[in-house]
């Protein structure tokens, strides 16, 4: 079994037709659209799981990057190599390496450098931090995005950006944040042209721990401000789990608003003013930068941002108008922390030592589905359209990838 991840791709066989949780799918059919139960009924031609609660042989965690580090961040690699862009982890993220650089007017209170080394995988046996004792039973890894201040001028950071490219989606994860005061997590689309004024965030400060028990979340519409005069776009939603603790958080991005999900997939408020508009990427971050909005880390300080799985469903520019034959549904279930684990070595594929996978096996209960089918669906200016036509005429090409912990399996439909 590969415990490095690497990815083996490969157009699914008949048999695993039988495997729901795998293909995301209902009544033995293969989903090529995929619809949310939120505000509206949307829904997405393209689909990814990334899980990172079952990875074994996991390396030591990098070191903290000193205050001299390299001004790109490519002299720290994150665990020899185990996460970095020559792996297929980066096939679909790009682990960033830019610098914030210190401002003259002190709005950035410290130069804040990203680096791969911050990016690693952390095995729940080997870790020793706040809340060790509080992750689920079915996960013994999680990825981890980290930022730091070795030095009073200087602070390390961390930022995945997706090679994927879409416009509307839902993007959700289940993580937890980490630390003492002065550190921003970030969960967010962000735009290719103008991404400052065209990006919907989830953030998360540490200062909140402090001053709000953990218990408050950040969501805009950017630019929150405009010309120094509020934009009414950045609120603040009450948790009822506090950010410490493992949970799913979601937003939902659509043509006409955006919607925020929390707290066991509760509608925590929606943004129509500013809804960000083209072609974006889904960014994944924790920085500090000493600013008066997330406050300083003190030197030595560091926070960590623990996710355990994230889940993708979106449109292209490409499909966004595409007729989907068979669309299942996202949340007939949520995805939870118990169920992709679950199809782990045994219940996924077996490795022939070459990396690439053989025969799936078809035992799974086709009753453990995650979604269901559906014929009919409703559409959206931002959905693809739904319908019951059979025929090369209804089909549509969608890439769905899932990435299973225990060996990192991804499986590239093509209907």
């Amino acid at each position: 079994m590969v415990n490095r991840l690497m990815v083996a791709t490969a157009a699914l066989a008949t048999s695993a037709s039988a495997n729901g949780l795998l293909e995301r799918q209902g009544s033995g059919a293969t989903c090529d659209c995929w619809q949310t139960n939120g505000t509206s009924a949307d829904s997405y031609t393209h689909y990814r799981f990334f899980d990172y609660r079952n990875i074994k042989n996991v390396p030591q965690v990098p070191a903290l990057i000193p205050a001299d580090a390299d001004a790109q961040g490519t002299n720290y690699p994150s665990q020899g190599g185990f996460v970095n862009s020559t792996d297929d982890f980066g096939k679909f993220w790009t682990t960033e390496t830019f610098t914030y650089l210190k401002d003259a007017d002190k709005s950035n209170k410290y130069e804040a450098q990203a680096s791969m080394a911050n990016v690693y995988i952390q095995s729940k046996d080997s870790y020793s931090g706040d809340y060790m004792d509080d992750a689920p039973d079915d996960a013994i890894s999680w990825l981890t995005l980290r930022t730091s201040r070795p030095d009073k001028n200087f602070a390390t950071m961390s930022q995945l950006t997706s090679k994927d490219v879409y416009v509307y989606g839902t993007m959700r994860f289940a993580g937890r944040v980490v630390g003492p005061t002065g550190a921003c997590a970030g969960f967010f689309s962000y735009a290719l042209d103008d991404g400052d004024n065209n990006e919907a965030d989830i953030e998360i400060l540490t200062k909140d721990g402090a001053y709000a028990n953990g218990l408050e979340v950040h969501y805009t519409n950017q630019p929150s401000d405009i010309n120094g005069e509020d934009s009414g776009t950045s609120l603040n939603s009450t948790l009822v789990t506090s950010f410490y603790k493992w949970q799913t958080h979601r937003f939902d991005w659509r043509q006409s608003a955006t919607d925020f999900y929390a707290d066991a997939g509760q509608h925590k408020l929606q943004i129509a003013k500013q809804v960000p508009k083209g072609d974006s990427q889904l960014t994944i971050n924790m920085w500090s930068t000493g600013n008066d909005w997330t406050d300083s880390l003190a030197v030595g300080e560091e926070a960590e941002y623990h996710i355990l799985w994230i889940e993708w469903a979106y449109n292209t520019s490409d499909t966004a108008q595409a007729t989907c034959s068979n669309t299942c549904q996202l949340d007939s279930p949520e995805v939870g922390f118990l169920s992709p684990s679950k199809f782990a070595d045994d219940e996924v594929a077996k490795y022939n030592g070459t990396n690439q996978p053989v025969a799936i096996p078809s035992t799974v209960d086709e009753g453990q589905s995650n979604g269901s089918s559906t014929s009919s669906t409703s559409t959206s200016t931002n959905s693809a359209s739904s319908s019951t036509q059979t025929g090369a005429s209804s089909k549509v090409v969608v890439n769905s990838l899932l990435f299973v912990g225990a060996g990192m399996l991804a499986a590239v439909l093509a209907m």
